[in-house]
């Protein structure tokens, strides 16, 4: 694990807000992050409301059809990156997972882990190259058959 000299949210004003594409106030209020070991606030999160909900979905939406764009190697190479900043800070998200859900540090430590393993399977699957496509009226997409490759052939599950 690297143990770095810089906090992930030392530069973010995160406290109380919700994330939809920025951080910014939510209009359902607060919510405070008890830690189970304590019962003292770890922090203070933004609570979705249904308006919320739909803004970020809407959100969402327009993300997907930029992501859906981008090409498989510029999606592998993001991809990547998430996995090398997982790296990067696990140390302090293993600390964040034991004391936000009560866990113990090597089942974090696992989960840090498996977030990396699957985020580097991810940018693998985004840039394979498959058996065959299926013609796409859409312009700059493509369609994979599901016989032609299966994530389910290629890893263990």
């Amino acid at each position: 694990m690297t143990d770095n000299s810089a906090n992930l949210f030392s530069n973010i004003d995160w406290q109380g807000k919700i994330f939809s594409g920025r951080w910014s106030n939510s209009s359902g209020g607060q919510y405070q992050v008890i830690e189970p070991a304590t019962e003292t606030a770890l922090a203070s999160v933004g609570m979705a409301d249904s308006e919320d909900v739909s803004k970020s979905a809407s959100s969402a939406r327009a993300a997907q059809k930029l992501w859906a764009n981008r090409a498989p190697q510029e999606r592998a190479a993001i991809l990547r990156r998430a996995a090398e900043l997982f790296g990067q800070y696990q140390n302090e998200i293993v600390r964040w997972l034991v004391r936000e859900g009560g866990g113990t540090r090597g089942k974090s430590e696992f989960e840090v882990l498996q977030t990396i393993n699957f985020t580097m399977e991810a940018a693998a699957i985004a840039s394979a190259t498959r058996a065959r496509t299926a013609l796409c009226p859409a312009p700059n997409q493509h369609s994979y058959p599901r016989s032609a490759w299966s994530y389910r052939d290629h890893f263990t599950l």
